[in-house]
């Protein structure tokens, strides 16, 4: 198994990530990212089966606009393609 590594250049690094990888990019902990979820205070998640993951590509454009709050976020009108799928 792998150790997630956010500043790789690998063209393979993950698209989706999980709540504990999200906790590692963030710098917090994975109760604090899941809190988080549940409060709307994140970019929405997947869900893929059964688990929650979030697009690396979104986590990395929303922490650029300043970790806006979720409602203020999805009612950007820049915030890309990507992010606007599957709601």
């Amino acid at each position: 198994m792998s150790t997630f590594n956010p500043s790789a250049t690998d063209p393979d690094r993950p698209l989706l990530v999980d709540a504990q990888s999200v906790a590692t990019l963030l710098g917090r902990s994975e109760r604090s990212i899941c809190r988080d979820d549940e409060q709307g205070r994140l970019p929405r998640p997947i869900m893929l089966g059964g688990s929650k993951r979030w697009r690396l590509s979104e986590l990395k454009q929303w922490v650029g606009a300043g970790c806006p709050a979720r409602n203020v976020w999805e009612a950007r009108p820049d915030r890309g393609e990507a992010s606007s799928e599957a709601h």
